[in-house]
């Protein structure tokens, strides 16, 4: 209700004319779904030896392989794909997807080895998690102010290079680790992410023309 009643298209904004693409919409849906199921159970399914898994992988491929090659070609495409030819535009979500898979590939296995190896109790895993989310509200105001003053790839890039030291040194944690060994690497995958998420969207759509 709140997106309605304020947020309003700009005037240069022109709706495309044409019928909506309902089937790239409707690939999308269906290649998306059946593939998150077959991801999600597969491995409690036993992957390509359940007939159900394979059925949905080849659902999922299919609608997608149909669904690139339509929007390639329609009119007014759902996802337009031209964006794809711009290497900023590229680098950007590459860039989002590597980090996407430390932040949440952390975020996974950090509580279990707390649990399992260091037999942390559900208190002493949050505290111990607490220290990224902290230095990422932090950072983020500073990122915004920097973002709007200078190049928005150096913060962007002060933002990788603590993320990246960050994250190499929970590759020292042993059984002996303890609160202080999750801290500091925290603190600086933290402060990273605060300097580079906000930046991104602008510098990764920053040569993508209206």
């Amino acid at each position: 209700l709140m997106v309605l009643r304020f947020i309003q298209n700009p005037a240069y904004l022109k709706k495309p004319e044409g019928k909506f693409d309902w089937p790239g919409l409707s690939t999308l849906v269906i290649g998306l779904a059946t593939l998150q199921y077959a991801l999600e159970n597969g491995q409690r399914l036993g992957w390509f030896n359940s007939g159900l898994i394979s059925f949905l992988t080849l659902v999922g491929v299919v609608n997608l392989a149909y669904l690139v090659r339509r929007e390639l070609v329609t009119p007014n495409p759902v996802v337009d794909l031209s964006v794809f030819s711009n290497r900023t535009f590229v680098a950007g979500n590459i860039i989002g997807v590597l980090a996407g898979f430390s932040l949440y590939g952390l975020l996974f296995m950090l509580p279990v080895f707390m649990s399992h190896i260091l037999h942390f109790n559900t208190i002493q895993i949050g505290f111990a998690l607490m220290p990224q989310a902290l230095s990422t509200a932090l950072a983020m105001p500073i990122a915004g102010r920097l973002a709007d003053r200078i190049d928005p790839r150096i913060p962007l890039a002060v933002g990788i290079a603590l993320f990246v030291v960050g994250t190499w040194q929970f590759s020292y944690l042993n059984m002996r680790s303890g609160y202080w060994d999750f801290f500091w690497p925290q603190v600086g995958r933290g402060l990273g992410l605060g300097l580079f998420f906000v930046p991104r969207p602008s510098a990764t759509l920053s040569s993508i023309s209206n």
